[in-house]
């Protein structure tokens, strides 16, 4: 039993969403704290503090001590603290229980979530404004799915309630591992579903050549509606 257990408090609770690569080693983990979103953003975690921890991925249920951290910028309002020593784990959530849970908050489209982008990139990858919003991760409801292979990564194409969108960086560390491992996937270069949920994210600001700065949207997970008929599964 932890400190806080002793005194009678109860860690809160998270379910994982978003385990998503980043450069060199780190990792981005996000959940749901209840209907609020967390980024488990400091201290940063990498790829051997979650293999120390026995590993995190989305459906996992685990309890830590966590609290937003002081500076916040907006988009990025779901940064905090946690602590990984204090975390104890949980019985994870099935897939069906997973899309349930998120399908209670998903956003009909991408600008519902997240407001205009600022500019599209030449090949359809949409940047939004740094320094405005009030959330850089969300769920949305989508529909004619299709990831697949391009260049050293992987896209994403889709149509949310109000359009099309096109070539969003896959950055999920499960898909990612999932086309390292499907035959199929692997065969093909490509996985499709006719309607999923997305976890949808907004990077970090960057600045490509020639543009202004933005935060680009990437697919941090893919939840098909039916996992029986998916190569996500």
């Amino acid at each position: 039993m932890g400190l806080l257990e002793f005194f009678g408090f109860r860690l809160p609770e998270v379910l994982i969403t978003d385990v998503t690569r980043m450069s060199g080693d780190r990792v981005c983990v996000a959940g749901l704290s209840g209907k609020t979103a967390v980024r488990l953003d400091e201290p940063a975690p990498t790829t051997q503090l979650l293999a120390d921890l026995g590993g995190l991925a989305p459906g996992d249920v685990i309890q830590v001590q966590w609290q937003y951290a002081g500076r916040r910028k907006p988009p990025h309002r779901e940064d905090a603290r946690w602590h990984p020593e204090t975390i104890k784990r949980r019985e994870p959530l099935g897939h069906a229980e997973l899309h349930e849970r998120l399908a209670a908050l998903a956003f009909r489209s991408v600008t519902a979530a997240f407001g205009k982008p600022k500019y599209f990139m030449g090949k359809g990858n949409p940047a939004f404004p740094p320094g405005k919003g009030g959330r850089s991760l969300a769920s949305v409801a989508a529909t004619e799915v299709h990831v697949y292979r391009f260049e050293e990564g992987l896209r994403c194409d889709f149509t949310d309630g109000n359009q099309e969108w096109r070539m969003l960086p896959v950055e999920s560390i499960a898909i990612r591992e999932h086309f390292a491992a499907c035959a199929d996937c692997s065969r093909t270069g490509e996985a499709r579903a006719s309607s999923a949920l997305l976890r949808v994210g907004l990077g970090r600001p960057f600045q490509p050549d020639g543009e202004e700065r933005g935060c680009f949207a990437q697919v941090n997970n893919v939840i098909p509606a039916d996992s029986a008929g998916s190569h996500f599964t």
